[in-house]
């Protein structure tokens, strides 16, 4: 869901990604730009989308043009799981990769890289103050 509840973002097994306008129930926008599934985040402010997907890659879209912000590239394999920190001040990303990522939405260069699992990283979560992360694996 956006940040004021008015549309969701879904994303497709065929790479696209989708914003849905809730009011109207129509693509408020449509978005290709990966070649397989993607996973998908609304920033806090909801002016951005965030896709990743099975080349490593994390993009930054804006919702009102449909233009890639930022197209950031680090990890080595699909990424899994992406969310901002509840401040909007960076984004985490996990990968099949085995690393948790951290990114800079002003520079989208990647600030941090935690290593310690020893398998793909299937989830990334925030708690509610930002204070911590958490991150999952089949390790």
């Amino acid at each position: 869901f956006s940040p004021e509840g008015k549309s969701i973002v879904k994303e497709g097994f065929k790479g696209e990604v989708r914003v849905l306008d809730l009011g109207r129930d129509q693509n408020a926008l449509f978005i290709e730009g990966h070649a397989e599934r993607v996973t998908v985040a609304f920033s806090p402010c909801g002016k951005q989308v965030t896709s990743a997907s099975d080349n490593g890659m994390v993009r930054w879209w804006n919702t009102e043009s449909g233009t890639i912000d930022f197209a950031l590239k680090g990890h080595t394999h699909f990424v899994w799981s992406a969310m901002y920190l509840p401040d909007r001040k960076q984004l985490v990303s996990g990968s099949r990769d085995r690393t948790v990522r951290f990114w800079e939405p002003l520079t989208g260069h990647s600030s941090a890289v935690l290593l310690g699992h020893s398998s793909a990283v299937s989830c990334v979560e925030f708690s509610p103050d930002g204070q911590r992360i958490a991150s999952s694996s089949n390790d």
